[in-house]
Parts: structure tokens; C-alpha cells; sequence
């Protein structure tokens, strides 16, 4: 029996039913009894508590504004960090299939899997502890939205990097992985000045580094916040 106490830790929830969260945890290749039920229900939670949230957050954003930051914060992008930022991936129930191809590490399976577990909590108690685990998980996001209106982050991050008479950024390719048809890019970057190192893996080089250059502002951001 897996010991999940680690995991609902993480996610700030003690689940009654301990199996409503096993099966959240189980991919579609394991069993007929899987998580693909719970991706259905835990999107459009994820989807509602977002929008809300934003509603509340940011009164002064137009609806086209909060539309857009909304694409970004429940993009796979977004909920693969938040999933890596848990080891989502150790606790994921898979077939033997999954586990050679790497399947612990594939960015649909853990943004799959993270809405599947919002599900099994909304499930296990009701729809306000699945929106308290969500605005947890997402606090950092959520604090830095205004961010994810602007789709171009490496150029932000270079003019801002002038600004302070730094230098501008490099991103250098760290590893290239998966089979020929579905390549995956692992771009890293490292400000010296700032104490920030970032890296991010995408589907091509442009997205990954943009993803790293997002982050990166993200950080600084958190940085200035708590001076």
C-alpha cells in the first residue's frame, strides 16, 4: 500500500476515503477503474476556481485580460510545475508500459492527474476544500498574474535586465529527450547577479525557453515582494 501522507500534505488535504485519491492517482492504462472520470470533473473545478479568483483578485482587469491569464494559469505548463513542485510523479499508479516510457515524468499524465486529484477531494468533502486546495497550490501564481498577460517573457525579462545594467540572459539547451516524433527540450538559464537558476522542458526550444523566462520573472517577483 502506497503511504500517501506525504502527497496530502502537499495539497493541504487529509482525505477520509483514502481510495477516492488512489484512483485519481490511476493512469487509464492500469485499470479500467482509472482517473479519466476525475480529469473530467477536477478540469472544470479548476476552471471555476481560477476564474473566480481572478474575479476577486483583480477588479481593475478587463474581461479580455482575465481571459487570458486564465489560458495561461490552467494551461499544462502551469499544472506541471505545480504537479513537480509536489513529486506528483512518484505517487502516479501506472502500467508497465508507462513506466519504461517515462510516464512519472510526462507532461500530460501529471497535468492530467493533478485535475483528477482537485476531483477526488471535491468528491471526498465538498467544492469549498477543492477551491482551498487549488488557491493554495496556485497561491504564487495567483499573486503574480498579471505576469501571464504578456506572452512574449523573454523580452520582458531582457528589458528588464537593462534596466538594472545587467546582463541579458542565456539560455543554453540542457538535454534533449523522448522519441524523434515527440521530442522534448530542456532549456536552463542562469542569472548570477540574482541568484536564480531556472529550467523548464517543452515540446520545442522557443516554448521552453519562454517557460524559463516566465519563471525566472516569477521569481524576481517573489523576491521583491518579500523585501
Amino acid at each position: 500500500m502506497i503511504d500517501f501522507r506525504a502527497l496530502e500534505l502537499a495539497v493541504n488535504y487529509k482525505y477520509k476515503d483514502i481510495s477516492l485519491l488512489q484512483l485519481a492517482l490511476t493512469h487509464k492504462g492500469f485499470s479500467k477503474l482509472n482517473n479519466e472520470r476525475y480529469e473530467f470533473i477536477g478540469d472544470s473545478i479548476l476552471d471555476c476556481c481560477i476564474s473566480l479568483t481572478l474575479f476577486d483578485f483583480y477588479p481593475d482587469i478587463t474581461e479580455g485580460e482575465l481571459t487570458k491569464i486564465k489560458a495561461f494559469l490552467v494551461s499544462e505548463i502551469s499544472l506541471v510545475d505545480i504537479a513537480k513542485s509536489i513529486n506528483l510523479g512518484a505517487y502516479l499508479i501506472l502500467d508497465n508500459n508507462e513506466e519504461k516510457t517515462g510516464g512519472r515524468v510526462k507532461n500530460s499524465i501529471l497535468a492530467d492527474t493533478l485535475e483528477a486529484i482537485f476531483a477526488s477531494i471535491y468528491l471526498d468533502s465538498d467544492i469549498y476544500q477543492a477551491f482551498s486546495c487549488i488557491k493554495s497550490l496556485f497561491n504564487e501564481k495567483l499573486k503574480n498574474a498579471r505576469l501571464f498577460l504578456y506572452n512574449d517573457h523573454k523580452t520582458i525579462l531582457q528589458e528588464y535586465l537593462q534596466k538594472l545594467n545587467m546582463p541579458i540572459p542565456v539560455y543554453n539547451i540542457v538535454d534533449i529527450s523522448g522519441p524523434k516524433h515527440e521530442l522534448l527540450f530542456t532549456i536552463g538559464c542562469k542569472l548570477t547577479e540574482l541568484d536564480i537558476e531556472v529550467t523548464a522542458t517543452a515540446k520545442s526550444k522557443k516554448e521552453a525557453s519562454q517557460e524559463v523566462a516566465k519563471q525566472i520573472l516569477l521569481k524576481i517577483s517573489e523576491k521583491n515582494n518579500n523585501e
